[in-house]
């Protein structure tokens, strides 16, 4: 992302991004089957930002900064992903942002416990298909095989990733990417599709 700054466009050009807007979070509380939940994940940006909904959580009663929606946002990945603080504090501190790990634990545990509980409950299910099956699959039948794998923690923190965050990916290509640069060949536009970050196109 830092390398990023040194390019720029062409004389005449800009940049444009585009981003599925906190993505990831929508899919997992769809995944959570919660009717309170889903409602959530279908209101449009303006109307709904789940990572500010998330500070308010953690600071109830402290005005919501741009860094404080940061760390909302940040504590509430990782509780849908089962990370724990430690993992979290460190992330933290590659941008920089120094929390302990017992803070970090904190962020999370209110995020999860107050606000979306049901992601427990859609964790405990992502568990049980993989003590049962071995596997999991998301809905473009993409399938992750862990046969041969020690079932740990750390298995089902990865499998806890797996469908969001391919079903997100497969979402911006097929009906993003894809369509994008069959509309920028046929007309012929300058425009060029430079990048494809996980959420977003450049």
């Amino acid at each position: 992302r830092a390398l990023r700054r040194v390019y720029v466009p062409e004389p005449g050009m800009f940049f444009l991004e585009v981003d599925a807007s906190q993505g990831e979070d929508r899919i997992v509380k769809c995944l959570t089957q919660s009717a309170r939940l889903v409602a959530r994940a279908k209101l449009a940006p303006w109307e709904n930002d789940e990572h500010v909904r998330a500070a308010h959580v953690i600071w109830p009663d402290l005005p919501i900064t741009p860094e404080r929606r940061y760390l909302g946002k940040r504590a509430r990945h990782a509780g849908n992903y089962g990370l724990m603080g430690l993992k979290l504090s460190e992330e933290l501190l590659k941008d920089g942002v120094v929390v302990a790990p017992d803070e970090a634990q904190g962020f999370i545990d209110s995020v999860i416990d107050k606000d979306t509980p049901e992601v427990r409950d859609w964790q405990q299910r992502v568990r049980g298909t993989v003590m049962r099956d071995r596997a999991i699959t998301n809905s473009w039948g993409q399938i992750w095989d862990f046969q041969w794998e020690r079932l740990n923690d750390d298995l089902y923190r990865q499998a806890y990733a797996c469908v969001p965050q391919s079903e997100l990916v497969n979402l911006v290509n097929h009906y993003g990417l894809v369509p994008l640069d069959k509309w920028l060949r046929a007309s012929r536009m300058r425009t060029v599709l430079h990048h494809q970050n996980h959420a977003s196109l450049l």
